[in-house]
């Protein structure tokens, strides 16, 4: 007994000491365990992996269902405002001193409905709000004191009314995050399949017939990633 006291004792008076570093020490710890095993993300992209392919034409009404394929255009596809590339999605977040003091000035997020296709065939695929998205930085640029943002990144800070120069004239710390889903670029995604006859495809063709559709609902977000590492090992059709 004495010795498992005189083990824990000097532990326990540490921890009492510094009770507020402890607890917050914790507290991180907590947020990065939750954050990498029990968030929506964390949960979906699991199932993901654990899924596998399913060919499209072999997709039941209302079936829960993952598919690979490549990113294809139907209408006039968005720009990304930072590296004027053509997407189908794009996420732009603006952050003031990163790290732990920062603040996210800006998220922009813009969608529009795109195939994703495979050798089984296509299907259509409607992102929103709901989505879970799990999307590489394309762009990730930090400004500061001796570093200038672009001209793309000038526009978008005056877009959203934030100031490029903060005191004495000098640059703020800003970090530029741009994530896309470009047009021919291999995807994954994992929700509840439908057979629609689409309205907006601008393809006559189509229209005459019904497409598997993907839509991301409250109460069956949709997962859509374009994650090498979340797509890796799995046959593409």
């Amino acid at each position: 007994m004495e010795l498992v006291e005189s083990v824990f004792k000097p532990l326990w008076d540490l921890i009492q000491e510094n009770i507020f570093e402890s607890f917050i020490g914790l507290s991180i710890l907590i947020f990065v365990l939750y954050q990498w095993f029990f968030s929506s993300l964390a949960i979906a992209k699991r199932q993901f992996k654990k899924d596998a392919v399913k060919p499209i034409f072999n997709f039941k009404e209302g079936e829960f269902g993952k598919i690979i394929g490549k990113v294809e255009n139907i209408s006039t596809p968005l720009t990304a405002p930072l590296s004027g590339k053509k997407c189908v999605y794009y996420e732009v977040i603006v952050i003031r001193n990163p790290g732990e003091d920062e603040i996210k000035l800006v998220e922009e997020k813009k969608s529009i409905d795109f195939f994703i296709s495979n050798n089984s065939g296509k299907a259509l695929v409607k992102i929103n709000n709901t989505a879970i998205c799990e999307i590489n930085k394309d762009i990730n640029f930090s400004s500061g004191w001796i570093t200038d943002p672009n001209n793309s990144m000038k526009a978008f800070l005056e877009k959203h009314a934030i100031k490029q120069k903060g005191f004495l004239n000098l640059n703020k710390s800003l970090d530029f995050i741009e994530k896309r889903f470009d047009i021919g670029e291999q995807i994954g995604i994992l929700g509840v399949g439908h057979w629609e006859i689409p309205t907006n495809t601008n393809n006559n063709q189509e229209n005459n017939k019904k497409v598997l559709t993907f839509k991301s609902l409250e109460q069956h977000p949709l997962f859509v990633s374009d994650n090498p590492k979340t797509l890796e090992n799995k046959s593409v059709l």
